[in-house]
């Protein structure tokens, strides 16, 4: 898994744990759901695009795996091919045991 967290805007505290991490697992997610419980993680934030695919997905197989999984609606944006798309994708995950909050502040993670 090739990834340059320094591309992004994320803390510094959180791309050295990245960097830490993402050079251990293949690019399998069953590996990096491994890598992140060794090192104690027990939930998930998901956000990004799209609500309807990828983050839907991403959601759904970490909860699969164990995770307690947020996806705040304020950082996550649905493609909806069909209108309703990623309202219907959210509801999902909440049905799956995912915590749908209004906002990446109501994620109580730690």
């Amino acid at each position: 898994m090739a990834l340059n967290v320094n591309e992004f805007d994320i803390s510094d505290k959180v791309a050295e744990e990245l960097n830490k991490l993402l050079p251990t697992v293949d690019g399998s997610y069953a590996e990096f759901a491994a890598a992140l419980k060794a090192r104690g993680v027990d939930t998930v934030v998901v956000v990004g695009l799209a609500t309807d695919y990828c983050v839907h997905a991403s959601a759904r197989d970490a909860r699969a795996a164990g995770f307690d999984v947020v996806v705040p609606r304020d950082a996550v944006r649905a493609v909806d091919v069909e209108a309703g798309d990623g309202e219907r994708a959210l509801a999902e995950l909440a049905s799956l045991g995912v915590d749908v909050v209004d906002r990446v502040a109501d994620a109580a993670c730690g």
